[in-house]
């Protein structure tokens, strides 16, 4: 599910109002409110055409906009069944507020473990 606050943030950051940027993306008011209040979820030709007003890569737009799912009742000391493995990297709340540039490197960095973990031989492909 998106996080409607994030994309009221990129809104407000360039000092948009809401029936200004609906406008300029040719959808209702109301509509835009209702994904900034996380009531309704938006379509994928709304956030092509919300990456171009803000000028924001898609890809980058996404992973801001999208709140990742932790479970934060999950002991990962514990937890071994491989069907339910889950790593949390950080509680969710910390992670929520974290600019998107951090994120990224996050990610980039999780990428560089697991390429080295498959070159190395180190990951197996049962799950």
């Amino acid at each position: 599910m998106i996080n409607g606050d994030k994309l009221r943030e990129i809104r407000e950051s360039r000092n948009m109002t809401q029936k200004e940027t609906a406008q300029k993306l040719n959808i209702a008011a109301t509509t835009l409110s209702n994904y900034e209040r996380g009531t309704r979820e938006p379509r994928y030709d709304f956030l092509f055409s919300f990456s171009k007003l803000f000028d924001l890569g898609i890809e980058e737009l996404i992973t801001y906009l999208y709140t990742p799912i932790v479970k934060e009742d999950i002991d990962i000391y514990t937890s071994t069944d491989s069907t339910t493995k889950e790593f949390i990297i950080l509680d969710a709340k910390k992670l929520k507020i974290l600019p998107i540039s951090e994120l990224l490197k996050i990610r980039e960095y999780a990428e560089m473990i697991y390429e080295k973990n498959l070159k190395n031989g180190n990951l197996n492909n049962k799950s």
